[in-house]
């Protein structure tokens, strides 16, 4: 891509045009450093990993030869800078397909446009075939930080997460989910129970042989909820009592304890 911006202009900031010299369609972006911008469209384009697919297939097809950068005005005030931006791409209407590469309307804004399935599937696909992380482990710091925005998220929109664990629950349903692999014996059998409602009598029965059968009773269990480091941050005398105080799942506390579990929602715990 030829950089037709002067060396007295390149570190300045401002607005740029990409013009294509085969059909002259157009790409207005504004800049805080117009070199340093070239030199990203540059070697995303080469590299095939431009976020804008409408100027990547123009350069897969045509190569990035046929492109020219421009400067259209200097812009001394950066905070001006998108709303000079918005002055070009309405009155040169470069997100018109038939006219330009701008994908969005808006300058700095790509909220609420459809990304065409080429661009999803292409997108998908590099991703799923990144090997960055591969072999490779998050260290204790970074598993902290996760683990802090995940609690974080749960209590900014709880709604939010939980519909969301339905989603992904649903997607793993009739799926085998047991350790090793191994199918639960019920799996795509109906249950002989389903409709049919439990008598009073029935439930006391279950009821009392699972207090007989339980091998804590008459047993104090104390939990203690720790930190990345083990250092206890407090402690529960059962697991009922932390799921109360935490709004957790019995279940999940039990496999923690249990070590099928490293935590549940960014909580660990430890028996004492």
């Amino acid at each position: 891509m030829q950089n037709n911006i002067s060396l007295e202009s390149q570190n300045k900031s401002g607005i740029y045009m990409i013009r294509n010299n085969i059909n002259h369609k157009i790409y207005i972006g504004s800049a805080v450093n117009l070199r340093k911008r070239y030199n990203g469209h540059s070697s995303t384009l080469i590299l095939n990993k431009s976020e804008n697919g409408r100027l990547q297939n123009f350069v897969n097809k045509y190569g990035i030869d046929k492109l020219s950068f421009n400067l259209i005005e200097i812009v001394e005030n950066k905070e001006k800078l998108i709303e000079r931006e918005q002055f070009y791409l309405d009155l040169f209407k470069s997100y018109n397909r038939e006219i330009g590469f701008n994908i969005s309307p808006t300058a700095g804004n790509i909220l609420g446009v459809k990304m065409p399935q080429s661009h999803k599937d292409a997108t998908s696909k590099r991703m799923r075939g990144t090997t960055m992380m591969l072999g490779k482990k998050h260290n204790a710091e970074t598993i902290e930080k996760c683990r802090l925005i995940s609690k974080q998220r749960w209590i900014d929109d709880y709604d939010k997460m939980y519909q969301g664990c339905l989603k992904s629950g649903a997607k793993r349903k009739g799926k085998p989910q047991w350790i090793n692999g191994k199918v639960h014996p019920m799996l795509g059998k109906p249950s002989k129970s389903k409709g049919k409602k439990m008598s009073p009598e029935f439930c006391e029965k279950i009821s009392e042989r699972m207090k007989a059968n339980n091998p804590a009773k008459n047993k104090v269990i104390v939990i203690a909820q720790i930190d990345i480091n083990n250092n206890i941050i407090q402690k529960f005398n059962s697991i009922s009592e932390a799921s109360s105080k935490l709004n957790l799942c019995n279940g999940a506390i039990s496999r923690v304890l249990k070590g099928e579990y490293k935590h549940t929602k960014g909580y660990r715990f430890n028996p004492l």
